[in-house]
């Protein structure tokens, strides 16, 4: 016999006839028949039914103690589920629960006045003052949610023991080199203005510099006090460590967010999140830092500096630069695969010979020329055609006496448009020949290095530079580049030129070494029907001429 047969030998018959249980009675009459033997169990279906020794309660209000108090062998289900349901909203009305359930809402003069002894209910609106100060928001309460999960992995304060804050920030007395004791603060902000120091070769640029940007984002409001930081104190040094949390990862001391929490004991989230902040800001500020010369005061200075280099009438260096894009789409991966072997995007740069940046135009992508990318450019537009074209300055004719010429000009390489605003060496001229053509592409292929060394310093400083985008987004390359061409320009004041000499053949230039396009760039016939190039053309061959002859006369005058 098996196990079920052994508990139920008559389980074909459940309903009826079962012992202890009148005959006639089923399932189908929509009652629970009670056994006859107390604190008894009995399964009908499959379903475990649990005795209740009372039934035929009449009425549609039914409470548990009436249920159980009555007197009767049956009960229905409908009757005891909503005397179940009556005892559980019973319970939560309690009174004495609902005076701790009103705890958070209550303000701290109810909270001082509170007693959960007092008996019934209690109204917090009641207890309020109507001398208080703003009490028709304290009375205006709405039920709280439930707690969001953390979004910041630290605690208040726990930032003033990173490491960063330590090493460089920290109000600790030490002893400097000297041997005067002096904060951890003040010897890095001293320390910090030698190039090579620990905290220039970590964020690249001085403490000083660290706390105007960190000052101006909270002058801005683009960072201010929250639940985790709720004093100026407190958000100072919390901003300065987000400041150099960002600057170690445009320099390429850290590769990963992750790795600031160790050093910040701030999260990864809120450092990615302001980076992106950092770079939209500072990218934002680059009519402030870059731009050309807005008065003829300005443009006269930085033509002085052209001048006493044999090119009058000079205003800046253009060249374009290209930089890796790493995270390059697969849609924009061909369009963006250029003279290099991987994607890259564009931006043409306009310097003076201070190496200061003065225009910033991109991003393109890599697969556009010099060529192309000038037409674009509306810096390169407004010297052509702006105010600056009124502009008059001097130079020497072929026979000494000095001559007038109006409008100002870019020097470049062959690879540009043949524009008389924008001037470039001679094609097939010699590094060391002595004709007119080879003296003159020699001085200003010497002249317009500066561009290039802009280049070579971006890419030094700013590791993110070099080893190319790590974002997917267009725009946000641009910004990064941006903001890389601001700092560069607010470091200008550190940088240091060496006017020492250098050594025998040390950077010798060579001749059209600036041109990466195949085939010659000046053309020896002029588009037929294209007055506008023919002209431009023309403008450009008389003034490289004249200012071939100028260099001649110049240096004679110079010797």
């Amino acid at each position: 016999m098996s196990k079920n047969s052994k508990k139920w030998p008559e389980r074909k018959k459940i309903g009826k006839n079962l012992p202890g249980y009148p005959e006639g009675t089923s399932r189908a009459a929509g009652k629970c028949p009670l056994p006859e033997r107390p604190g008894s169990a009995v399964r009908i279906a499959g379903k475990l039914n649990f005795p209740f020794f009372l039934s035929g309660i009449q009425g549609k209000q039914h409470t548990m103690d009436s249920i159980f108090d009555a007197n009767g062998r049956f009960i229905r289900y409908p009757e005891l589920r909503s005397a179940v349901a009556e005892r559980i909203s019973l319970e939560m009305t309690d009174p004495e629960v609902e005076e701790f359930r009103n705890l958070r809402q209550m303000t701290f003069s109810q909270l001082e006045h509170f007693d959960p002894m007092s008996p019934g209910p209690r109204n917090i609106d009641a207890d309020v003052d109507p001398d208080e100060e703003n009490s028709a928001d304290e009375v205006s309460f709405k039920r709280n949610k439930g707690h969001a999960p953390k979004r910041y992995h630290y605690s208040i304060g726990k930032y003033e023991e990173s490491t960063y804050y330590c090493q460089f920030l920290s109000d600790k007395l030490v002893r400097s080199p000297s041997g005067r004791n002096v904060t951890v603060r003040e010897m890095t902000e001293h320390l910090s203005l030698k190039p090579l120091s620990t905290f220039r070769v970590w964020f690249r640029v001085p403490l000083y510099k660290v706390v105007e940007i960190a000052d101006r984002f909270i002058s801005e409001g683009w960072i201010g006090l929250s639940q985790h930081c709720r004093s100026l104190d407190r958000l100072q040094i919390k901003s300065e460590l987000l400041v150099m949390g960002a600057l170690a990862m445009i320099g390429g001391s850290v590769r990963s967010f992750r790795q600031m929490h160790t050093v910040t004991q701030i999260g990864a989230t809120e450092h990615s999140n302001f980076f992106l902040l950092f770079v939209e800001k500072m990218a934002g500020l680059s009519d402030e830092f870059i731009h050309l010369p807005r008065t003829p005061a300005d443009l006269f200075q930085v033509m002085e500096h052209y001048e006493e280099v044999g090119l009058p009438g000079a205003v800046g260096s253009v060249d374009v630069v290209h930089v890796r894009w790493a995270n390059c789409p697969a849609g924009d991966f061909n369009r963006s695969k250029g003279k290099e072997s991987y994607p890259s995007l564009a931006f043409q740069c306009i310097t003076d010979i201070d190496r200061k940046i003065l225009g910033v135009f991109g991003p393109q992508f890599g697969s556009q020329n010099d060529k192309h990318i000038v037409k674009l450019d509306p810096n390169v537009h407004e010297i052509g055609n702006g105010w600056y074209s009124e502009i008059e300055w001097n130079y020497y004719a072929e026979d000494g006496e000095v001559c007038t010429e109006t409008g100002v000009y870019l020097i470049c390489d062959n690879g540009y448009l043949c524009w008389p605003s924008t001037i470039c060496p001679y094609m097939r001229s010699e590094s060391r020949g002595t004709r007119l053509e080879d003296l003159f592409s020699t001085n200003i292929e010497s002249v317009r290095k500066d561009v290039e060394c802009v280049f070579g310093i971006l890419k030094s400083r700013w590791g993110c530079l070099d080893r190319g985008f790590k974002h997917r987004k267009m725009k946000v390359c641009g910004d990064i580049f941006r903001m890389c061409a601001v700092l560069h320009n607010m470091m200008l004041s550190e940088m240091v030129r060496d006017d020492t000499a250098s050594r025998l053949h040390r950077g010798q230039h060579l001749a059209n070494d600036g041109m990466w396009l195949e085939g010659p760039t000046e053309m020896s016939e002029s588009v037929p029907g294209n007055e506008d190039t023919r002209k431009l053309k023309q403008e450009f061959d008389r003034r490289r001429t004249l200012l071939a002859h100028h260099l001649k006369v110049w240096r004679e005058k110079n010797k």
